[in-house]
């Protein structure tokens, strides 16, 4: 079972605190820079977890610790918490790794950050990687409005003509789509890039009513050339903030097609657990009938 970690992005004027870990090879990424933060004990939440870091690291009492986004991988599932650092560096004292700095934006894009006790620059631990595609991308997620429909709905046409990821019908028209995507749902996001315009987007909307209503259901899709950016878990993470602030405690896929390997490992990479197994329940285009899974994700306690 892969181990729980919270980690923090703690934010001052535009530097971002950073730990360098210890030259220990049986603690994970030594001698790299990372995040300050750490396991989870038994019975805590992330932020309970970081917040007990966070004192036992720095000897700083952290106030409010918004949830950012979570990653998976076999080996542990990261949470990560993005706030301001309201004190300066001096006022922190370093109880554990062997240096701590503010690092610029630079030094975190060129992937080596400058020791002062060390006096040389190491690598970043594959965690802080993470958090730094995740701050620096130059993708913009914002609410649709009524002009980026036609962008939306380019993207969005080939991957329902496919009919390999969604269950609608391939023909569907244009009218039927935007009452899917944008009508129903509760909220609809898409992501912009500056070059290339509509790149991605997504809708949330209750899984079921009144009763079920607690929990989130969402629908991504992503532009055919923009693949391979890191898109997906983008709209995946941020629709995780999106359904937390609207109220809802967890998410849930109904039917992911067992053949969209994208899909499947964006999702799990993301935190979300196959819970069930619906033989043969998808039609698949090219494949027939295909298996699908429902996929679900606790988002209280962040």
């Amino acid at each position: 079972m892969p181990v729980e970690v919270a980690l923090a992005m703690l934010e001052r004027d535009g530097t971002w605190l950073l730990q360098l870990r210890d030259d220990i090879t049986t603690i994970v990424a030594p001698g790299r820079w990372g995040l300050f933060g750490g396991h989870l004990d038994p019975g805590e939440t992330p932020q309970q977890a970081l917040r007990r870091e966070l004192r036992e690291e720095i000897n700083w009492q952290a106030g409010d610790l918004p949830f950012w986004f979570s990653h998976t991988n076999p080996q542990r599932v990261a949470h990560f918490f993005r706030t301001t650092l309201p004190v300066p560096l001096e006022a922190l004292r370093l109880q554990e790794g062997q240096d701590m700095v503010l690092a610029t934006r630079e030094e975190l894009l060129s992937g080596r950050v400058w020791s002062p006790r060390l006096q040389e620059s190491r690598p970043l631990a594959p965690s802080l990687q993470c958090a730094v595609e995740a701050l620096f991308s130059s993708t913009l997620i914002r609410p649709l409005e009524p002009h980026h429909w036609p962008g939306t709905w380019s993207l969005l046409e080939p991957i329902f003509r496919a009919g390999e990821t969604f269950p609608h019908d391939p023909g569907i028209s244009e009218a039927e789509a935007r009452r899917v995507w944008v009508d129903e749902p509760q909220a609809t996001y898409v992501a912009l890039d500056p070059a290339d315009g509509v790149v991605g987007t997504y809708y949330l909307k209750p899984n079921a009513p009144s009763l079920g209503a607690h929990v989130a259901n969402a629908g991504y899709g992503v532009a055919e050339a923009a693949r391979g950016r890191g898109i997906g878990s983008q709209l995946c993470r941020h629709s995780q903030q999106q359904a937390q602030r609207l109220g809802y405690r967890a998410m849930q896929f109904n039917l992911v097609v067992s053949t969209n390997d994208a899909g499947l490992h964006c999702w799990r990479a993301n935190g979300f657990q196959i819970v069930g197994t619906l033989p043969g329940a998808f039609r698949h285009r090219c494949f027939g009938d295909v298996d699908a899974y429902v996929l679900f994700k606790q988002l209280a306690g962040f």
